[in-house]
């Protein structure tokens, strides 16, 4: 009997014993679950920080598949682009000499895993733009690349002269005309008219396109749409805006800033009870840098001024403006 009770303590001692070192191994693997979600959590933060740094220095932010097609876009994508770009092959918006130079450089990223930076011609819609490429290879997974791009110079799509040059159909021999009563022959080809003196007739070049219209206004270039106005920009219009409005200080807020901007639903929610509008529209002028709409050429968004305005700017004779 007391062998039997000395080996049922022992048995609940080891017992015990095998059961403290568990939980100390739970919490040893519990603080390691612990680091690695501070890790991960720092990892996010860096890179919702680095996307920020990204859309600051870029214009927009593209992904495309191992097979190089866009996925994921958004409206401002769309909007940049001018067009629906989901699914498409990123190089047909490149030119011939820019899409070899793409294709070395995404099998550079892939084996380097560093970013690497090429500047091409984008073709978009309306526009054709100058600008700088920042790839990224983000590793074996669906969205296997990251393309920032930042536009350095935007300058009207024209369209190759191929296309330009309309197909001339062949003109036909003339028809013999019967000899009918009361019908003018023709001249023979001998025939030369007799004009009065001082009269001459101008020669007229039948192989040119008719300018004949219904008007009497000259022919004009039918304008180019407007750009649509990016978030960035209209952002920018709203902060603009923002300083203008007092808004009473919320004690539980972080800043004044966002509780002005908290307000903004107040105001909007006001703009939509108010009647239809239907000749509302936006200003006539765009700014070709930011794409937001002004009275004149000046664009009080960004600043930006033509070089013809600034150009008299600085040929105006300076006086006192106060006058």
């Amino acid at each position: 009997h007391l062998r039997t009770e000395w080996r049922a303590k022992r048995e609940l001692q080891e017992a015990s014993a095998q059961i403290e070192q568990q939980q100390v191994a739970i919490q040893a693997k519990g603080r390691e679950v612990q680091e690695k979600d501070a890790k991960v959590k720092e990892t996010m933060e860096l890179v919702k920080s680095l996307q920020t740094v990204a859309k600051a220095l870029c214009d927009t932010m593209v992904h495309l598949t191992a097979d190089l097609r866009i996925r994921r876009v958004d409206e401002s994508s769309d909007n940049f682009f001018e067009k629906d770009v989901e699914g498409k092959l990123f190089t047909e918006l490149l030119s011939e000499g820019d899409q070899a130079r793409f294709s070395s450089c995404i099998s550079r990223a892939a084996q380097s895993h560093i970013p690497v930076c090429l500047p091409v011609t984008l073709h978009k819609l309306y526009t054709t733009s100058e600008v700088h490429l920042v790839l990224v290879h983000r590793g074996n997974t669906e969205l296997r690349y990251l393309i920032g791009i930042r536009v350095e110079k935007d300058s009207p799509y024209t369209m190759p002269v191929e296309e330009q040059s309309p197909v001339r159909k062949p003109v036909p021999p003339p028809r013999q005309q019967a000899d009918l009563p009361g019908l003018v022959p023709d001249a023979p080809a001998h025939f030369t008219p007799v004009l009065p003196v001082g009269r001459q007739i101008q020669a007229i070049d039948e192989d040119s396109e008719s300018d004949f219209s219904f008007t009497t206004y000259p022919k004009n270039e039918i304008p180019r749409p407007p750009k649509f106005t990016n978030y960035r920009c209209r952002a920018r219009t709203i902060r603009m805006i923002l300083k203008r409005w007092n808004v009473p200080r919320d004690c539980e807020s972080c800043c004044q800033y966002h509780t002005v901007i908290d307000s903004i639903d107040e105001a909007v929610d006001c703009l939509r009870q108010q009647k239809c509008d239907p000749l509302w529209s936006t200003y006539s002028e765009q700014c070709p840098r930011c794409a937001c709409m002004n009275q004149g050429p000046k664009c009080v968004v960004c600043g930006y001024v033509p070089d013809n305005n600034r150009a008299a700017g600085s040929t105006a004779p300076r006086g006192n403006p106060g006058k």
